[in-house]
């Protein structure tokens, strides 16, 4: 493999399109939440930003789009993550190409929209289900990166399972709508959560050799 072909394999490339989504999508929704009059980001989840009358709904879809496609290197190289475990690498890794999935199906939907996209379904009916599977991916993944994830970084360990316990404490009451005027804080909470985990993970294949196979 020639040097440039080297620089432009997803193990080399993992760590910084992974942190770049991640770094992109936090930022976006930030700004995008001080930029759209009237928005509260307390109580609104960054699902309105994408609704049909926000100022700036197409950005906000087109930047969960990009994040999607920009995890596809780390969705690549993660199953070498797992050792010899294949049977738990096969399903962290399906949990992750869903949560790239429904974040894409979630971005080409408007929220909020009583348009009719296939059969009755709306699009904010679309957009809303494909944000759940968003966050059920996520926790997937987490939960098999605890259970067979290869790493000797205490530090990795401790991220993943500080971000399984927010995703299994709090995306339930989330999704109940239990608070409903700190909706956007929980959003963001568990956003944040698996979004850190991204960004310390991938950036430790930078620190640690792809372990050994058995």
């Amino acid at each position: 493999m020639s040097d440039w072909q080297s620089k432009l394999s997803p193990g080399s490339l993992a760590p910084w399109t992974t942190l770049t989504a991640a770094i992109g999508l936090a930022v976006s929704d930030v700004v995008l939440s001080i930029t759209t009059p009237g928005y509260d980001m307390a109580g609104e989840t960054s699902s309105q930003l994408m609704s049909p009358d926000a100022r700036f709904s197409d950005l906000a879809r087109a930047f969960l789009a990009i994040y999607a496609l920009l995890l596809v290197p780390f969705a690549l190289q993660l199953p070498k993550r797992f050792g010899n475990r294949s049977i738990v690498a096969i399903f962290t890794t399906a949990a992750l190409w869903l949560h790239i999935g429904a974040a894409l199906v979630s971005s080409a939907a408007l929220n909020d929209s009583d348009a009719t996209v296939i059969g009755d379904l709306t699009a904010n009916e679309i957009h809303d289900q494909a944000a759940i599977v968003m966050f059920g991916g996520a926790f997937l993944v987490l939960l098999g990166s605890v259970i067979g994830y290869s790493t000797r970084l205490a530090l990795i360990r401790l991220v993943t399972r500080i971000a399984l316990v927010m995703l299994l404490v709090i995306g339930p009451l989330f999704i109940a709508e239990v608070w409903t005027d700190i909706n956007g804080v929980t959003e963001r909470a568990l956003g944040a959560a698996f979004l850190v985990w991204l960004s310390v993970t991938s950036l430790s294949w930078r620190l640690e050799a792809v372990p050994a196979s058995t």
